[in-house]
């Protein structure tokens, strides 16, 4: 017999703990990788002339709704649009189909959220855009209850400011949340408005008993042109406080376009926190942002003087601190045109889930992606209709109660020809299965091949150590 010391006692047991790992991983690395898949796809080609959807939100309550918003044009006449859906795992079916106007203006209706403002324990929608009427314009939000059978306005709400002498007001994105940690939420909303001969970006937080009333608001222009707006507005904890994160954009005084990117507070009144711009040679903007485990995710485009290019961006919090950033493009300009964060592959791990468009030179094509947090690319799934699909909006949520997470999609496609509805998913893991012998044998689990190496490997390795450590025996010379 012979004996090892505790080195190479250890150097053995390394090998052979390696070699059964290296089975395993060529197991894993056999199987197939699940893929984004197209769960339905719907589109509406209404007898109206141009529509758009821009926004999408889904939420629990007797049942789960995805609500969509946007326009319609008939003529020269527009009308907001609201739609309801469920999906059963194979269609979208609609339950509400609403066309309005806000005081008999023409409305567009541009950002939707839900959440319970009356503190009645049941969500209202609430629906925010803009309106206008020989060239004025007017912001707007509404409050809506609905029981699963019948929408209700609930109230309305309507201002403005001027842009020199005309009424200038736009209000794009609006978010429903507990903002000081009072047990009420707030709503709020964001876009632009006049201010004498510039536009400002503006940020408003409003309550709700029983009806709609301003609580505070901001306007801001960082760069000192005649031009600002906030695109979208996102909610979210950063260091344990409730704060608001506004994305957008703004002319400076030579004309360049710059991203803009805001984080705000409120508790009695709105509170500045911290500010980030950019640009490169050409225009930069933020059209989507997003709070999820105290980092900030901003989704927009940046030019660099030959192509536009969508841009992904992750900052983390103690003041807006970027962290990375993901520039890229197919054949021509792209956009990134919203952001959501969360686990979409079931891995345990959050993905990056970004919307948009890219131009093939011949199409504008619909662009979903999904990243790991590093910002690989783990999917892109591009598509289009007639000559163009654009994508304004993604939302995540298992819609349906199984055991799939939806991602869900809105735009439009043509030259504002149809609105279009998509839902995606990656499969769900299958209930784990005692793995099937592998082809040509061996033990489930591990291909014969390399259990043959994996053995082979160890008895070279206990040969070769055997004769480093049996001693020789010394030979006695014969008298």
């Amino acid at each position: 017999m012979f004996s090892l010391n505790k080195k190479l006692k250890k150097f053995i047991v390394l090998m052979l703990f390696t070699t059964i790992l290296l089975c395993s991983v060529t197991t894993v690395l056999a199987q197939n990788h699940d893929d984004l898949t197209q769960r339905t796809h719907r589109e509406e080609y209404a007898d109206v002339d141009r529509q758009n959807w821009y926004d999408n939100v889904a939420d629990v309550g007797g049942s789960i709704d995805i609500v969509h918003v946007g326009w319609s044009q008939f003529g020269d006449v527009y009308q907001g649009h609201i739609m309801i859906f469920t999906f059963d795992g194979s269609s979208l079916n609609v339950e509400e189909d609403m066309l309005f106007q806000v005081d008999g203006m023409n409305t567009v209706a541009h950002g939707v959220d839900m959440g319970d403002v009356d503190g009645d324990g049941v969500n209202e929608i609430a629906v925010t855009g803009y309106a206008f009427e020989d060239h004025q314009y007017s912001a707007w939000l509404q409050i809506y209850e609905w029981d699963g059978e019948t929408l209700i306005l609930v109230d309305t709400v309507v201002w403005t400011g001027f842009f020199y002498d005309q009424k200038w007001c736009f209000s794009y994105s609006v978010k429903i949340g507990d903002l000081n940690a009072d047990g009420v939420n707030e709503i709020v909303t964001c876009g632009e408005i006049g201010v004498g001969e510039q536009t400002h970006s503006e940020l408003i937080v409003w309550g709700f008993n029983p009806e709609l009333f301003k609580m505070d608001d901001v306007t801001w222009n960082n760069g000192d042109g005649y031009w600002s707006s906030a695109e979208s507005v996102a909610l979210g904890s950063l260091n344990g406080e409730m704060k608001m994160v506004t994305g957008g954009s703004f002319y400076d005084a030579s004309g360049k376009r710059w991203a803009d990117l805001n984080v705000w507070s409120y508790g009695t009144e709105i509170t500045f926190d911290a500010s980030e711009f950019w640009e490169d040679v050409g225009n930069a903007a933020v059209y989507g942002v997003f709070v999820k485990n105290n980092k900030v995710y901003s989704a927009g485009a940046l030019n660099d003087g030959s192509v536009t290019k969508g841009q992904l961006r992750k900052w983390g919090w103690g003041s807006l601190i970027l962290e990375d950033s993901e520039e890229w493009f197919t054949d021509g300009d792209t956009e990134a045109r919203d952001v959501f964060v969360t686990d979409v592959d079931y891995d345990g791990v959050d993905d990056v889930v970004t919307v948009g468009w890219a131009n093939d030179t011949v199409n504008i094509n619909a662009q979903l992606r999904t990243w790991s947090l590093d910002f690989t690319l783990k999917d892109s799934e591009e598509w289009f209709e007639i000559d163009s699909t654009r994508l304004l909006s993604v939302y995540v949520m298992n819609v349906n109660d199984d055991d799939e997470v939806e991602i869900i999609t809105a735009g439009h496609i043509g030259d504002f020809l149809a609105k279009q509805s998509t839902v995606w998913s990656y499969p769900a893991p299958e209930e784990p299965e005692p793995p099937a012998p592998p082809p040509g044998g061996g033990i489930p689990g591990f291909p014969l091949e390399g259990m043959i190496v994996g053995l082979a490997v160890a008895a070279l390795t206990l040969y070769l150590l055997r004769k480093r450590t049996v001693p020789r025996v010394p030979v006695t010379p014969s008298i």
